[in-house]
């Protein structure tokens, strides 16, 4: 009876060290993807950074582009000269007015396409915020589940001393009890 109980401790103990390796490969598997969130997260200033760079960019090409729309729109006088030759034939004007209007038409342009790559990096950035804020969810998610592990780990491993415990007081009974046998045996 007592080699049966000892048999009956072993198995379970033997599940039990089974259930205990489990757990802490879920437990290692738990780390490492919360090392991995916590290295995209790690990402995640850094193209902010990059965002508001561009952003300043584009705000400082816009000023650049206002500036020089309104110095061709309103010349300085000291920057003006005199022509001191015959008045340009109107076809000659139309020519030149031409070229400023495309100019300012590829200005418009350029300032357009920095507006729309400062909304694209706008809505990319929104997206990261929002992907931040995911994977925030998720680590908390992971956090939880690992400490609920170390929870049932700590329990396990006091179930095992316990088992342990009970054990060796079987062994010592057991023990004890071979000797008293063994002293009524010699009598």
């Amino acid at each position: 009876m007592l080699e049966e109980q000892i048999r009956t401790g072993e198995k379970e103990m033997s599940n039990k060290g089974d259930d205990m390796r489990m757990l802490n490969i879920q437990l290692n598997d738990s780390q490492r993807s919360l090392e991995l969130y916590k290295k995209q997260m790690v990402e995640i200033p850094d193209l902010s950074e990059a965002v508001v760079k561009l952003r300043s960019r584009v705000d400082e090409e816009t000023q650049k582009v206002l500036e020089l729309t309104r110095i061709l729109e309103n010349p300085d006088p000291s920057r003006r000269r005199e022509l001191k030759s015959e008045e340009p034939d109107p076809k000659a004007l139309e020519t030149k007015i031409s070229v400023y209007e495309e100019l300012l038409n590829m200005k418009k342009e350029h300032l357009l396409e920095k507006e729309l790559i400062l909304e694209e990096i706008t809505m990319k950035s929104d997206e990261l915020r929002k992907r931040a804020l995911d994977n925030r969810e998720k680590t908390i998610e992971i956090a939880d589940r690992i400490n609920k592990f170390q929870g049932e780990i700590k329990k396990l491993t006091k179930k095992r001393m316990a088992l342990i415990s009970e054990l060796s007081m079987f062994q010592a009974l057991s023990l004890k009890q071979e000797q008293q046998i063994n002293e009524l045996k010699e009598r």
